[in-house]
């Protein structure tokens, strides 16, 4: 610091360090500390992503309806596994906020959706609010009238 005197500085403590950042002189000169900067820049970056994270992440809450109707958990049962299988990625896509995941969704009537997979398998919900969805039934492609038809006379729509 050349015979400079210093008059006032900013310190910062992280992770039980205390260091300081900028220095003010008696010649008027503000110096900066490096490795200061360093840490408070990657202090703050680490902050930022949780405070970011924490802010973007949607918890996305899925029921399940199906139990409480024999017909449908009855046409549930006989899906084969493969069928089963694309249901719980069409699930895992909407929980990570695929709202359109498969060939897309398809509304049913102005409550009652319907995502479709590719290879035939649909999951008809309901959507509660805005992260909460309510699973009514599920089908392939050969049962989805089956499916809907049930889903309508359940749930008066």
């Amino acid at each position: 610091m050349n015979n400079a005197k210093l008059i006032s500085g900013i310190t910062l403590t992280t992770l039980g360090i205390t260091t300081s950042i900028f220095q003010i002189t008696g010649n008027a000169t503000l110096q900066a500390n490096p490795l200061s900067i360093s840490l408070l820049s990657t202090t703050a970056f680490i902050v930022g992503i949780f405070l970011l994270r924490a802010g973007l992440e949607q918890r996305i809450l899925i029921t399940s309806q199906v139990k409480n109707n024999p017909s449908l958990l009855r046409l549930a049962k006989k899906m084969p596994e493969e069928t089963g299988r694309e249901i719980n990625y069409l699930i895992q896509q909407l929980k990570n906020g695929n709202y359109n995941p498969g060939i897309g969704t398809k509304p049913i009537n102005k409550n009652i959706s319907e995502l479709r997979g590719r290879n035939g398998a649909r999951i008809y919900y309901e959507k509660q609010n805005k992260n909460h969805y309510s699973i009514l039934g599920y089908s392939d492609k050969k049962t989805q009238k089956k499916a809907i038809n049930y889903i309508q006379k359940e749930y008066h729509t």
